[in-house]
């Protein structure tokens, strides 16, 4: 059986059964790409390190604690200075915590941009 849309049988059009499965996952997934982006914040940062570190910035929204679930990380390097991490949806959040090292070195934080489209 082949569905048909504007005169083009799609099975056919895609190569065959499988093939037309596997295009209709590479859509699925592509759709949900997009979707995660759209509801996502960046956060982009330029840091100096002294020493390897992680950086993690937490969010909560009304009546949320910070947690675990709602956090991003990202390990820092004396040798680099821009990273980029993802947040939730910026109309949920209420608030958000920094935690610009989890061990003792020198930070100096020159920039940090928070957007969503």
């Amino acid at each position: 059986m082949t569905t048909r849309f504007a005169g083009i049988g799609i099975v056919a059009w895609c190569g065959g059964r499988r093939n037309a499965l596997l295009w209709a996952v590479v859509v699925l997934l592509a759709l949900l790409v997009v979707a995660r982006l759209l509801t996502t914040a960046v956060v982009t940062i330029r840091i100096n390190v002294a020493s390897p570190t992680t950086f993690a910035i937490y969010w909560a929204g009304e009546n949320q604690n910070y947690s675990e679930s709602r956090v991003s990380q990202v390990k820092l390097s004396p040798h680099r200075a821009d990273y980029t991490l993802r947040i939730g949806n910026l109309s949920n959040i209420r608030r958000l915590r920094i935690d610009p090292a989890t061990g003792a070195t020198r930070v100096r934080l020159h920039e940090i941009d928070i957007r969503q489209h």
